[in-house]
Parts: structure tokens; sequence; C-alpha cells
């Protein structure tokens, strides 16, 4: 059996990794391939619907989730999220949101609100591109909002006039953007100074919950090498990173009951707090935040204490609700499979690239760099499927120069030098890369080839939201 964010099976964890997914789920010996330039991003649509249904599933339905949509980028792929019943998302940049506003008008049958979080602390221009957004077409259907952590990002919002709510961003220890507060005893800022920008946010009618982003928490269950730990070392790496993350919830429980003891839902509607992108989702979903602050009320009023764990989170004097906002999971890649083995989610987007070199025995280079594939997350940038004895090394920025291997038959273990599979490899051989990181490949790219659940032409669709906007009057009113 499969925990979820868990161990796996161990012959699972072996050298392979996805086991299933092949070159030909990415059109390997297609014709069509012969014409596509190298290095392109390639998606599979039958992978991105299964892993939008695998993670609804383990969430516990699309209200529970809002993911991020700076890793997907395209419209197409947002509609798909939207037609399984998803209604709350979050962005980077207001390009993003322009282009789920746009998505959102282009959607006649909808008739459902659209809430998008931008899920960055937007200032000067940037802000005002945001307030330009709600003038464009299709905006009235969308509930924008934007993180906050101080007085005056508060007022720079009231002062747009224009309907954009507001999260209280909190710091849990990413050390990135929100307002320091109780860090292991190392608080800049103390529950006084929350409950103030609480106060203050609900006052101007624009407060819409707390966002706390616990990204920190990032450990990998499994190595790159494909050397998986014996399955007890594995729970026991997974029993670690769960414990930090609910110690780091714990610490947000008394801002949260103080945000909600009024009793009633904000001004913009039901107050929620926003954690958890992939790594730590999945310990987010067992910690029952909205029991606990009910039994922490009970308790200051010394009322008999309900600890069922069937209590019905609607029976709750609160009107709130916790939402986990993975993104990455839509397209899921290398590092994602490493931080939450047995998910079941499946690589949905690759970049084809092709072998241009052999500068030694037991290397190949294949025309994927770091202009086409992500390479901030660290060597090796991704992961050729079909290949386990192909490891990529540090990207150029039109290179992946790639160490090959002899891999022993049963142990699993690794053997270099002997046996060079790919010397006999032809110039131009094509080859499937798993990004380490998916969310800045795709931004990458212009145009992705996607090849549509159960059609066998392929179609070339625009990434809509690549990049950011320059100017305001490019945000078209």
């Amino acid at each position: 059996a499969q925990r979820m964010g868990g161990e796996q099976d161990p012959p699972l964890v072996g050298t392979g990794w996805f086991p299933g997914i092949t070159p030909e789920d990415f059109g390997a010996g297609k014709a069509w391939l012969d014409d596509i330039i190298s290095p392109a991003l390639i998606v599979n649509e039958a992978h991105v619907r299964h892993n939008v249904k695998t993670v609804i599933g383990k969430v516990g339905g699309p209200n529970r989730w809002r993911p991020h949509l700076k890793t997907t980028k395209m419209k197409w792929v947002w509609r798909i999220l939207i037609e399984e019943g998803v209604r709350n998302f979050k962005v980077a940049t207001t390009k993003e949101a322009e282009a789920m506003i746009q998505l959102v008008h282009e959607m006649l049958s909808l008739k459902d609100t659209v809430d998008v979080l931008v899920a960055y602390p937007l200032v000067g221009p940037n802000l005002r591109a945001l307030g330009r957004l709600t003038q464009t077409p299709g905006a009235s259907q969308i509930k924008l909002s934007v993180l906050v952590e101080c007085d005056r990002a508060i007022d720079d919002v009231v002062v747009l006039d224009c309907g954009i709510g507001v999260f209280i961003d909190i710091n849990p220890g990413m050390d990135r953007t929100g307002l320091a507060y109780n860090r292991d005893g190392e608080a800049q800022h103390s529950s006084k100074d929350v409950l103030e920008l609480i106060i203050k946010a609900k006052s101007r009618n624009v407060f819409r919950g707390i966002h706390y982003y616990e990204g920190h928490i990032s450990e990998c269950m499994a190595e790159r090498d494909g050397l998986s730990p014996k399955q007890s070392i594995l729970k026991e790496k997974l029993d670690a990173r769960e414990l930090k993350c609910l110690r780091c919830y714990d610490r947000l429980i008394p801002i949260f009951h103080e945000s909600l003891k009024d009793g009633k839902p904000s001004a913009c509607g039901e107050i929620e707090i926003i954690t958890s992108g992939t790594p730590g989702f999945t310990h987010a979903l067992r910690y029952s935040m909205f029991r606990i602050i009910t039994l922490t009320d009970q308790l200051m009023r010394g009322s008999p204490v309900d600890r069922s764990e069937e209590a019905k989170l609607s029976d709750s004097i609160y009107h709130g609700i916790h939402r986990v906002s993975p993104g990455t999971v839509v397209f899921h890649d290398w590092r994602g499979e490493r931080q939450n083995p047995g998910l079941g989610l499946k690589p949905a987007a690759v970049v084809m690239a092709r072998v241009v070199s052999n500068p030694r025995a037991g290397m190949v280079t294949l025309d994927c760099g770091s202009k086409s594939i992500a390479a901030e997350a660290g060597d090796p940038a991704g992961y050729v499927i079909g290949y386990p004895e192909v490891t990529a090394r540090s990207c150029s920025e039109e290179h992946m120069p790639c160490s090959v291997t002899e891999l022993a038959e049963s142990s699993g273990k690794r053997k270099r030098g002997a046996t060079d599979p790919w010397q006999s490899k032809n110039r131009g051989e094509v080859c499937f890369v798993v990004p380490e990181h998916i969310c800045p490949t795709v931004n990458l790219a212009d145009e992705v080839v996607v090849i549509p659940e159960g059609s066998s032409e392929i179609e070339v669709r625009r990434v809509d939201a690549r990049g950011h906007h320059l100017r305001l009057e490019d945000i078209q009113v």
C-alpha cells in the first residue's frame, strides 16, 4: 500500500523514476515529431487531467484547493481546473491574473464567481496594474485580492477603491515575504502587531484572510540518484517533515483564532487561511485547523469540549476555510516526485531534446540548456525518461551535457565507465526530459506542443501568461 505524500513500495523508488511513463507518452515514434524543432515543451493532456482529478481526490474536493497558476500559465489548462469544480486560485503576476479574467469572460456558460489571489506584495505601478484589471471585460466575475504585510500596504489597496481584498501575509520562516511573527522565539512583531493589521483591514472592509506559505519545509523524501532508503527510514523522514509543518501551523493558531473570533464572515466573504505548496500540502490536510480553533475557544469560555473526530466543520461557530495551494502538481516534475512519492501523479510536461554531440566516451550532450529548462533548482536539471543510466550535468545556456553509466541488473547501484549504450545512438536522437522544476520551465516557452486526450493530432498552443506586463497601458480596459 502507498501512503499519501509518503513512502512507495521499494521497487518503485529504484533507479528508474516514473514507472509506467514512457517516451511514447510524449510522441516518441510519431511522424509529427520529425517536424518539431528542439528543444520544445510537450504537454500530455491526459496526464494533466489525471493529475487534476488525483489532487482533488487527495484534498477532499475542489473547494479545499487553491492551485497556484504560476506553474501552468495556460488558459486551456485552467479551463480543465474550472470544469472540475475549482473556483479559487493563486497567481504571481498581473499577467496571470489578466489571463484568468479573459478565460472567465470567454466561458459564457460559467456563472460562478472565480476567486484569484495575487500571492505577491505588489507595490507602485504593479499594484495599480491590478486595479486597472478590475476595469477589464470579465473582471466583474472575478474576486481579486493581494498580499499585504504592513499598514501602508493596506492603505495602498484601500486608495484604489476597486473592490480588491487583502490577505495578511505572515512569514513562517521562509524569509521571503510576510510579517515576521512567532518564529521560534525570534519574533520581530508581536501578536498585537498582527492583530492590529487584521483589525485595520477589517475596518476598511478589505480583509479576506491569512496567507502562510511554509515553502522552506521542502525536504525531498527520496534522492536524485534513485537510491531509496529503506521503507522505515523513508517513513522517518516523512514524519520529521510533517512534525516541522505541524509545529509551524501551531504557531499560527492564536492569530487565526483572533481573526475569526467575531463569529461572522468578513465583508469580503468567509475568512480563509491559505497554506502549503507542493511539499507540505499533504501534511496540512491532516491538520484540523478549525477543529483546533473551536476547541481553543471552548476551553477559553469554559464550555464542554467536543473532541470527537466526527465533529462537523459546518457546526463550528466560525465562518472560514483552510485551503492548500500546490500548483506544481498539475504538471508534476522530478522534484515533486521526490518530495511526495506515492501521490500517483504523472509528469505531464516534458522538454523534448535531441542528442547533438558525443564529446567523449561516457558522455552525450542534449540541446536543452538553461534557456529551455529551468536550472535554478540545481543539478541535474532534469531526468531523461526511459534512460536511468543518463545523468544530466550542469547546463549551459543551450547545452545539457549528460554522463552515461552502466546499471547493474539487480542491485540498482550505478557502475561507471564500462559499456556506453548511448555511444551507438545517432546524432539527432530524440529524448524527453522531466524538469527538476517545471514552473520556470513553462515560462521559458512561447508555445507548447499539446497531445490532446483521445486524439491522434497534436496542437500548438500559446503560453498565455508568460512574462510580465511592461506598461499600464498594455492592459486594455
